[in-house]
């Protein structure tokens, strides 16, 4: 699952270097795994925050960088590259 050189902002490290020094305050973090009979369909980091009696949801970097990419499995190849 190598998208480092196509979409540096879906790298793990970088994902963690931004939770560690830029999360919003109070935020918790969330994995999301999407399955189906094949295995993992894709996988987004997620955080998590309160407001105003209200759960929001963001994509880790989202303050700081788009496009965050999702780790997308490619339903025809099987692919995890990220190309389509």
């Amino acid at each position: 699952m190598t998208l480092t050189r196509l979409a540096p902002f879906g790298a793990s490290a970088w994902n963690l270097a931004w939770w560690r020094h830029a999360a919003p305050a109070a935020a918790e973090l969330r994995v999301v795994v999407v399955r189906d009979d094949a295995g993992i369909v894709g996988i987004a980091p997620l955080y998590a925050r309160r407001d105003g009696g209200v759960t929001r949801y963001g994509v880790l970097g989202d303050t700081v960088c788009s496009p965050v990419v999702p780790l997308v499995r490619n339903v025809c190849t099987g692919d995890s590259s990220g190309n389509r």
